[in-house]
């Protein structure tokens, strides 16, 4: 199986089609499979690399480094192996916040940008409070992943969406028991990050904001501050869905998608 080194560990990638490269980035407790929809409609018309985040699939499970800024720079070292100098890249739930740390410290290889369900910063409305993600991790110490994330991950709002369809609500059990990251989770402080939610309207390059009605509120509120702020912004809502959006209505998003792909840069590169 291929894998790339970055920052000291091993991490899962595979390449699709040929073309323009399209780095489809999952979130936070998902894996490179939630772009199985995905991956073949883009691989018709460009490169799709798909890789799995640090304690996620078959990456590696290092300590620490389980945030923005360290993933982005999983990312850049990632694409250095592999040799791309400027990508699409399209970021599904908290892998938006990879690719949007990425953009603010590279632009310039980046030619476009797509969210998924991305949660950038905001508000976290009818979501848990307190320090959830440590509740998990201690759960999971105690007694496992997969009661942790049966008890408190799946549980929450974000996934009615999914719920609702219950073969795509399999796959993500099956997805959240294989998170090894679970037992690092905060156990590290992040240095500052960027507060992306704030930055939005740096962004100048194409940028497209897929999400749904049962992800959290600040989605939402990102998306329309970034259209409101940011040239070259569009924002679609997919009824009924949440950050899993892309397999919970694969056939809408892969059309708008590949849309938009071909309008910044299809159309780009024949200019």
């Amino acid at each position: 199986m291929p894998y790339a080194w970055t920052q000291g560990f091993q991490t899962y990638y595979e390449e699709h089609g040929k073309g323009f490269p399209v780095v489809l980035v999952h979130g936070h407790t998902f894996n490179a499979t939630i772009w199985d929809e995905q991956v073949g409609p883009l691989a018709e018309h460009y490169g799709v690399i798909t890789y799995e985040l640090r304690g996620h699939g078959r990456s590696d499970v290092p300590a620490s480094g389980y945030w923005g800024s360290s993933y982005a720079e999983d990312l850049r070292q990632l694409l250095d192996h592999l040799g791309v100098e400027k990508a699409v890249l399209v970021g599904q739930a908290a892998g938006g916040s990879v690719v949007a740390n990425f953009y603010l410290r590279w632009p310039e290889r980046v030619q476009c940008l797509a969210f998924a369900g991305a949660f950038l910063g905001g508000t976290l409305a009818n979501e848990p409070g307190g320090d959830f993600q440590a509740a998990v991790r201690d759960l999971a110490r105690a007694r496992g992943t997969r009661v942790a994330m049966d008890v408190l991950w799946q549980t929450r709002p974000m996934f009615e969406g999914a719920r609702m369809r219950p073969a795509v609500f399999e796959r993500l059990r099956a997805m959240w028991t294989g998170f090894g990251g679970v037992l690092y989770l905060d156990r590290t402080p992040p240095p500052p990050q960027i507060p992306i939610n704030e930055r939005v309207g740096d962004f100048q390059v194409p940028t497209l904001f897929l999400y749904g009605d049962f992800t959290v509120k600040g989605v939402a509120e990102v998306a329309e501050r970034a259209r409101a702020t940011a040239p070259q912004v569009e924002c679609h809502l997919l009824p009924n869905t949440g950050p899993t959006l892309n397999i919970e209505e694969p056939t809408l998003f892969n059309r708008y998608l590949l849309d938009f792909l071909e309008r910044t840069v299809d159309q780009a590169r024949k200019e």
